[in-house]
């Protein structure tokens, strides 16, 4: 069987000379929504291991930038996945 999953992944917004930046949010995109956990789940076979705030990594600027997600899926099956990204680093 196949299936297809599209999603945005919040990040963190830039600061600016006045004020801090937004930590875990859609800057890149409109009208869009990153889905719940318990449908991701549900829907496909995936267990999503974490959804969490990267702490500390919007900088250390005079004002600093909001800090990106972290996003960790395990898979339950064996699959195929295409990433469109940039700016994104695995460890």
């Amino acid at each position: 069987d196949t299936f297809g999953y599209y999603e945005t992944i919040a990040g963190g917004a830039g600061a600016g000379e006045t004020w801090d930046g937004r930590s875990g949010v859609h800057t890149h995109m409109t009208n869009t929504r990153i889905t719940d956990p318990e449908l991701l789940e549900r829907r496909y076979p995936v267990v999503l291991r974490e959804f969490s705030l990267r702490a500390g990594s919007g900088g250390k600027g005079a004002r600093h930038g909001g800090d990106g997600v972290i996003r960790e899926l395990e898979f339950r099956k064996v699959m195929q996945l295409s990433i469109l990204s940039e700016r994104r680093a695995c460890a």
